[in-house]
């Protein structure tokens, strides 16, 4: 063979190891993916400042064919007109979680709007993306849904009984044990000093 055909052999090789290699990339990549059964969550009523709202329940599905790790958040669109909400805005339970093959998991989301918010339309995309767990190695494979609201404006009393409002369920039961508590304490002592016995010895 002459040289000349020994270097089109050689170059062909490494041609076919370099294809061989992108395709086995390809091929691992494929085994992860990630799918969730809502779209587009559009808020119709205006929310208040310091209010907290519970969003539709989104389901993530694994329909890739291995174990993948997912972890849940919130990214926006280049351009958009609208606010970006903050990603401490919306809480997400579970935050992060596993999936084994065609296994859905459903992930509950509250949006809590602060009392510093600023009256707008507001425009986000609710998404679980692959949380890989191979160091140095990045997938950013992500599905979300669109999400639309508008916080609307409102005096600042509104807004601090919202607020007081919601953190008041948060601590359930102990936001009504406490109050009773105090209720009970109170009774009492007016109790004792609205009643006063005597108790003497006979002589």
């Amino acid at each position: 063979m002459s040289s000349a055909g020994r270097a089109a052999h050689r170059l062909g090789l490494v041609a076919a190891a370099i294809l061989l290699l992108a395709s086995a990339t390809l091929s691992a990549r494929a085994d992860q993916g990630v799918a969730v059964d809502l779209g587009r969550i559009a808020v119709d009523e205006e929310l208040s400042k310091g209010g907290t709202y519970q969003l539709p329940v989104m389901g993530v599905t694994n329909p890739g064919d291995e174990p993948t790790r997912y972890r849940m958040g919130v990214s926006y669109f280049e351009g958009q007109a609208e606010e970006r909400p903050p990603e401490d805005w919306f809480t997400f339970s579970p935050a992060e979680f596993e999936l084994q093959p065609g296994k859905t998991q459903p992930v509950s989301i509250s949006l809590r709007i602060p009392t510093s918010a600023s009256p707008a339309d507001y425009l986000g995309l609710l998404q679980a993306s692959i949380a890989s767990s191979r160091e140095g190695v990045q997938v950013d494979a992500a599905a979300g849904a669109r999400l639309t609201f508008t916080v609307k404006p409102s005096t600042l009393l509104e807004a601090w009984t919202l607020r007081a409002r919601g953190e008041f369920d948060d601590m359930k039961p102990w936001s009504y044990l406490v109050p009773a508590a105090i209720v009970a304490l109170a009774a009492a002592t007016w109790l004792g000093r609205k009643f006063s016995f005597n108790i003497s010895r006979r002589s």
